[in-house]
């Protein structure tokens, strides 16, 4: 692999032969397309490609999420972006093609909560989390707002027509915290949603929180729950 920055071939995208080329931060890079491989077929390969598979289905959705996005670029080393770093730090999360509790929506390091109560069911979501005083150390002025960060997932299809997973996220605003006070979110799901219970014997929902300022960006996270 070679890289570009001024040349006769400038800035290059796409492929002329056997190579090809992509722009990454701003430098031209060269490949040769690598040559066809025999696709091994053994019970352990297939597993590693599923797995993988619901790793990045998973990261997309992460990925797609603005508030998440900023937290894993603050993180992601240079060579990465940081949908692969998502991708490359929950793979090993997934069993049987679902995630686990090791699964997470925020990058490592992120500060304890615990739910007091929770519910989630065909009709919606809702969940009490624990007051956050002994769990971090805040400061009010600039962590003024708490905001849900929710990814609903489905797994194990009663209809083998369907996906082996589908990932959806569940928009609850963001609300004023007192850090010695219970915080209480809800959500009602639509139809689409609904469905889903139907046709997935498996559910979970992933949350976590994120701190915003009074201009509303992403200042301290918490770790990723499962209810």
């Amino acid at each position: 692999m070679s890289e570009i920055n001024n040349g006769i071939l400038g800035k290059m995208t796409g492929s002329i032969g056997n190579i090809t080329g992509k722009v990454r931060k701003g430098k031209n890079i060269l490949a040769l397309k690598p040559a066809s491989v025999t696709v091994a077929n053994d019970p352990e390969s297939v597993a590693r490609r599923e797995k993988f598979a619901q790793a990045v289905k998973f990261a997309k959705m992460v990925n797609e999420q603005m508030m998440l996005k900023l937290l894993w670029q603050k993180i992601t080393p240079y060579e990465l972006t940081p949908f692969n770093n998502i991708v490359k730090v929950n793979y090993p999360s997934f069993q049987n093609g679902m995630c686990s509790a090791a699964t997470t929506m925020t990058p490592f390091l992120g500060f304890p909560i615990t739910t007091a109560a929770a519910s989630f069911t065909q009709s919606g979501i809702s969940f009490d989390v624990n007051p956050l005083a002994n769990a971090f150390s805040f400061d009010t002025t600039i962590g003024a707002k708490l905001q849900p960060c929710v990814i609903l997932s489905f797994s194990t299809p009663l209809n083998s027509a369907l996906a082996q997973t589908q990932y959806v996220s569940v928009d609850i605003a963001a609300a004023g915290f007192v850090t010695t006070d219970t915080a209480t979110f809800s959500a009602s799901f639509n139809d689409y949603i609904k469905s889903l219970f139907d046709n997935y014997s498996n559910r979970s929902a992933l949350v976590s929180l994120v701190t915003l300022d009074t201009n509303d960006a992403p200042v301290n996270y918490t770790q990723t729950v499962i209810i």
